[in-house]
């Protein structure tokens, strides 16, 4: 399936001084055809057949996305009641008691056009979705010289009629890993009532913790501190985003959510409910950042510190 405009096969090299990734390359991937940026830091990997991020990793660092291998390669499914999860990172719209499960395919996994702009920018269009009324689009930034990728989503109502849904990232990483949550100051965090996963996760200081076994549950939160951070074997994803705790946000959602299954984690960020008419779009940006505890053994509260100075920068 041909997804790309503007390039077509070639590479993007960008100098030094550009803000985005100095190389943007197509490229086969996993039996997909892919974007891929890389700054010679870290590497990002974009399938806009699935409209996913799959990887994202330092140079000569591991890759924390979790990947279904049994679905390498393989084309969406558009129709009929088999679910793909495919893994790596996708988009709903939010709340999820709206539509119920499993959520539309066009939505979770619909191909996207995709253009690379001269920065080396990756602007991706979705599909309009007919069961939830919006199309989702994205731009992707590999920054020139950290190993931090920009995202900013836009969601816009492509139905005739008003719509109201907040814009919700999904993140699967492999499991096994720590999660650090922020507690939330001033604001609060609850569990999903599927699951009683009190036992799992600890709160130490100001922080909430769960080092994943495989034990399954869900808890979300609202606070003032806008960011979650995955480790497995000293690698360290951060996912930060702009945080509104008096804001509306989807019904049963908070601002930052953890979702931990068996094989994988999910860290999912939900940007406040938006009305919006026919046509009106809405955002939110995310910036994911990795760096290496280069075999540092640090407890759950120096994590937390490094990070929260990292992200004061």
């Amino acid at each position: 399936m041909r997804l790309l405009v503007a390039v077509g096969l070639v590479a993007v090299i960008l100098s030094a001084g550009c803000r985005s990734a100095r190389s943007v390359r197509v490229a086969e991937y996993n039996g997909w055809e892919a974007v891929k940026l890389d700054n010679g830091t870290a590497r990002a990997v974009i399938v806009p057949e699935i409209a996913r991020v799959m990887a994202f990793e330092r140079v000569g660092g591991p890759n924390l996305v979790w990947q279904n291998e049994a679905l390498w390669g393989k084309p969406p499914v558009l129709a009929g009641d088999d679910w793909q999860n495919f893994g790596g990172s996708k988009l709903w719209a939010a709340p999820q008691a709206a539509w119920g499960w499993p959520p539309d395919f066009v939505m979770d996994q619909g191909p996207c056009t995709c253009a690379i702009d001269a920065d080396g920018s990756l602007r991706l269009q979705g599909r309009p979705s007919d069961a939830v009324g919006v199309r989702f689009d994205r731009e992707i930034r590999l920054m020139s010289d950290s190993a931090t990728l920009h995202l900013d989503y836009t969601m816009q109502n492509t139905t005739t009629s008003n719509v109201s849904w907040g814009i919700w990232n999904v993140i699967q990483v492999k499991g096994g890993g720590r999660v650090l949550l922020p507690a939330p100051k001033g604001g609060r965090i609850w569990e999903d009532e599927r699951w009683k996963v009190w036992d799992h996760w600890k709160q130490i200081g100001d922080i909430f913790v769960l080092h994943h076994t495989g034990q399954e549950g869900k808890i979300m939160s609202i606070g003032p501190e806008a960011w979650m951070a995955y480790e497995k074997n000293g690698e360290v994803l951060v996912v930060s985003f702009d945080a509104d705790p008096d804001a509306e946000y989807p019904k049963g959602h908070g601002c930052a959510e953890v979702y931990a299954g068996g094989g994988y984690v999910e860290l999912e960020h939900v940007a406040p409910l938006a009305d919006l008419a026919p046509g009106e779009t809405t955002q939110t940006s995310e910036q994911w950042t990795l760096f290496s505890l280069d075999g540092a053994q640090l407890t759950d509260t120096e994590l937390a510190a490094r990070i929260r100075a990292m992200l004061v920068k």
